[in-house]
């Protein structure tokens, strides 16, 4: 609503280019009933700003209120998936997914269609400008036969380097364009897919906190896209970096 933007606005004055918020309002939560088949739905109040998606039972009023946000995910921790009709859980429409590396899964209704674009485009748009602040994220791996200790380091300008700890040296890099695919078996083993010169090259890791650099990798690959996409640079937001 204009009164929302107006507000956000507002608030927006007093933050970051990194902190602005992009998404203020109501959103209805799908709860499970032990007793019944059925869901219920709770109103909540989710805001997008900067790295953060915050989820209050009330409309913070005041710094303080905003601070003790009980319900706080990191937006390269969680994945945003808009659920397709034929998968909606009842008949409300307008339905997504909010999940995260750490196995919380939340789904929650729109009133329209269009309020659905909105939180999905807030999402886009801060996932851009987190990883283009953030620039590069760090996991401990091991690698290939030998199980080398390294590190994956993602980086939004060089993509994927793999840097041998013994060695103190690069393996490879790759950039986030030639990831062709990859697979893995839910626990700590990862392939990576590369083109490399028309052929394609698999990188196998160990990683004890897989799900952590999945969705890393998912927001640097969303960002990617969204960086590039004229109809999200056309934003107050994305214009000022």
């Amino acid at each position: 609503s204009n009164l929302a933007e107006i507000q956000i606005k507002l608030y927006n004055l007093n933050f970051g280019i990194n902190e602005k918020i992009e998404y203020m309002g109501w959103v209805n939560e799908g709860v499970l009933n032990n007793n019944h088949p059925w869901q219920s739905y709770c109103a909540r109040f989710m805001i997008i700003r900067g790295r953060d998606v915050l989820l209050f039972e009330t409309p913070p009023m005041s710094i303080t209120e905003w601070l003790d946000c009980g319900v706080v995910y990191k937006l390269y921790e969680s994945m945003l998936r808009l659920v397709k009709d034929a998968e909606n859980v009842d008949q409300r429409q307008n339905c997504f997914l909010l999940q995260t590396s750490n196995g919380v899964s939340r789904y929650f209704s729109m009133e329209t269609k269009q309020g659905l674009l909105d939180v999905q485009c807030a999402w886009h748009r801060s996932i851009c400008t987190s990883m283009m602040h953030i620039k590069s994220r760090t996991f401990y791996v091991l690698f290939g036969n030998n199980q080398q200790p390294s590190n994956l380091i993602l980086d939004w300008d060089n993509g994927f380097t793999l840097y041998d700890n013994w060695t103190n040296s690069n393996v490879w890099t790759y950039k986030f364009s030639e990831l062709r695919g990859s697979s893995d078996d839910h626990i700590s083993r990862l392939k990576l897919h590369f083109n490399d010169n028309g052929c394609i090259e698999t990188k196998e890791l160990v990683c004890q906190d897989l799900q952590s650099l999945l969705f890393c990798v998912h927001a640097f690959l969303t960002a990617k896209v969204v960086s590039v996409d004229p109809s999200y640079l056309n934003t107050e937001g994305i214009q000022q970096l």
